[in-house]
């Protein structure tokens, strides 16, 4: 009797190491590294806030509204590759666009859209498991964003700043995507080749077919952009979310994600 249950007990405990290790195995052979957009992808502001905001603001300022957002609009490019220096510099430059004279406080208007970033901040659907268990299973994960100086209120927002092995930010490196050089820059601090990496974006700015130039798997993530008709040359995938990307990386692990 004795002997059956020592042999039970080694098969449970025996079982129960196997499961373990196949819950955290490592990632498959040749895949090294998740190169990951942030907006609308990871995260995106509520829809309708920064409107709302930018209605206040031209409310305060005594301008127009819809002129206010299409500035706002026309000076991403420069914020995000670091012409513009910080979010105060960019009102600033928008005011002077609008006309605005008289002492306007710009500080005060950048907090405002530093504060909305902080408490309108959604993540996409099992975000932060899905980043925690990638690195879990030794793939190296990047951040690979379009931004100004402001996207480190929504990071610091979204609580997903310690899952990352490295952030590449556009307005820090001077490059946006679909410029390869921004893809690169990623895979050299990672220390892994392109085709050792996926990249998981909404498909914005031609970040996917740029990826897949520079010889890197895309996937398309549309929870927060509804997706788009993806080109019939292509051939990465689509996933709406983080569950499904986590199965088409590795559909044989055993993933496991909140209800």
């Amino acid at each position: 009797m004795a002997n059956v249950n020592l042999q039970i007990r080694v098969y449970h405990s025996t079982r129960q190491w196997f499961d373990y290790l196949w819950e955290f195995r490592s990632r498959p052979y040749g895949r090294a590294a998740v190169l990951i957009d942030l907006y609308d992808t990871l995260i995106r502001v509520k829809p309708g806030v920064r409107e709302s905001m930018h209605a206040q603001m031209a409310e305060m300022l005594s301008i127009d509204a819809n002129r206010l957002a299409q500035e706002w609009e026309s000076t991403t490019y420069d914020s995000n590759v670091g012409g513009i220096v910080d979010t105060s510099a960019r009102f600033a430059v928008i005011l002077e666009r609008l006309g605005v004279t008289g002492d306007v406080d710009v500080g005060k208007l950048a907090q405002m859209e530093h504060d909305m970033l902080l408490e309108n901040i959604e993540l996409g659907p099992w975000a932060a498991e899905f980043l925690i268990q990638l690195r879990r299973r030794g793939y190296k994960v990047g951040l690979v964003s379009n931004c100004s100086p402001s996207v480190n209120w929504a990071l610091n927002a979204s609580g997903l700043r310690s899952h990352f092995d490295c952030e590449v930010l556009s307005y820090q490196i001077r490059a946006v995507k679909p410029d390869p050089r921004i893809y690169d820059h990623a895979l050299s601090l990672l220390n892994c080749q392109a085709q050792e990496a996926y990249f998981l974006g909404d498909g914005n700015n031609g970040e996917l077919s740029a990826a897949e130039s520079c010889g890197i798997t895309p996937i398309e993530v549309t929870w927060a952009s509804g997706g788009r008709e993806l080109p019939s040359v292509s051939n990465w995938k689509r996933v709406s979310d983080f569950r499904m990307a986590a199965e088409l990386i590795d559909e044989e692990a055993r993933w496991t994600f909140s209800r």
